[in-house]
């Protein structure tokens, strides 16, 4: 009976490791937290995984961008969106608060030579103006749009940007200095928004 609840634990064990994720990963030697993304197929600084559940939105936002682009990654997690539109010849910069997560892209950005600046946190730069920004905050995107309506009213910057129950007012905000929504994509409401 003993030697039988041992082979039922060793199993139940496997089964669970297969659907629960650990709450890091070492990726580069650089400790990454695993919290918003899932591993899968995809070749990014050396390792493999693809944050499958955006791969509609990235695929749609490369329509907007061109080579020389200032693209602003806010939010940028592990730097896959950095990575990608650096890779096509836009100047990124990459606003990160993990301190976890800067170490990671800036090793990527050093080993890759890629156009990348890392920030620890969004700043306004006088007259630096992106083409394209990436707005993904975990809840502050309202802040950030709030703050920034003044010069997005006066730009032409294309935005991919998380709406969730509490800012889905920015919607209207968004549509009230020009922009219109161009797609939403999956259950949480990813939006592009190109200006009129």
């Amino acid at each position: 009976m003993t030697k039988m609840r041992a082979i039922y634990h060793k199993i139940r064990r496997t089964i669970l490791s297969w659907f629960t994720l650990p709450r890091y990963a070492y990726i580069e030697k650089v400790k990454v937290p695993m919290k918003n993304w899932m591993m899968h197929q995809f070749t990014f600084g050396g390792a493999k995984l693809k944050l499958v559940y955006e791969e509609e939105l990235v695929e749609e936002a490369k329509k907007f961008v061109r080579p020389g682009m200032l693209f602003f990654d806010i939010g940028a997690g592990i730097g896959d969106w950095s990575y990608i539109f650096a890779s096509l010849g836009c100047e990124v910069y990459a606003y990160e608060s993990d301190e976890n997560l800067q170490k990671f892209i800036k090793k990527i950005v050093g080993r890759d030579n890629l156009p990348i600046k890392v920030f620890g946190e969004f700043k306004k730069f006088e007259g630096v103006m992106p083409g394209f920004a990436k707005i993904d905050v975990d809840g502050g995107e309202g802040n950030i749009i709030m703050n920034s309506l003044d010069a997005l009213k006066e730009s032409d910057v294309t935005l991919a940007l998380e709406v969730r129950n509490e800012t889905f007012y920015l919607i209207d905000e968004l549509k009230k200095i020009g922009y219109r929504e161009v797609k939403r994509f999956g259950d949480d409401n990813r939006v592009i928004f190109l200006k009129k």
